[in-house]
C-alpha cells in the first residue's frame, strides 16, 4: 500500500467515526456520550490512525 492509499483511508476513517458519533449523539440525545468522552474518541481515533500512516513506513518488505 503506497502513502497515497493510507491517507484515503485514515480521511474515510475519520469521516465515517465522526458521522457514527454525531448520528448516534442526535439520535439518541438521552444517552449521547459527554464531551470530554467524545474528544477522547475523536483523539484515540485520530491518533490510530497516525500512528497506522508512521509505523506502516517502517514495516519489513
Amino acid at each position: 500500500m503506497g502513502n497515497k492509499l493510507l491517507r484515503h483511508i485514515f480521511f474515510i476513517g475519520i469521516g465515517l467515526y465522526l458521522a457514527a458519533l454525531l448520528t448516534i449523539s442526535l439520535a439518541f440525545r438521552d444517552f449521547a456520550l459527554q464531551l470530554k468522552w467524545m474528544l477522547w474518541g475523536i483523539g484515540e481515533v485520530l491518533f490510530f490512525f497516525l500512528l497506522t500512516i508512521v509505523f506502516y513506513r517502517f514495516m519489513p518488505s
